[in-house]
């Protein structure tokens, strides 16, 4: 699964999602946003320190 997988499956109206927050995707989804913030996050906290 990449990046940017999730929004073409929304757009085909194919999109798995959990029912444990209506409007949000799966755990994959969720995997995914977090891999992606995660260089985000490093480059702000070497910044910082």
């Amino acid at each position: 699964m990449s990046l940017g997988e999730p929004a073409p499956k929304r757009r085909a109206e194919v999109k798995d999602s959990s029912r444990l927050i209506p409007g949000h995707g799966d755990v994959l989804d969720r995997l995914d946003a977090a891999m992606a913030a995660a260089p985000c996050l490093l480059v702000a906290m070497e910044l910082s320190a």
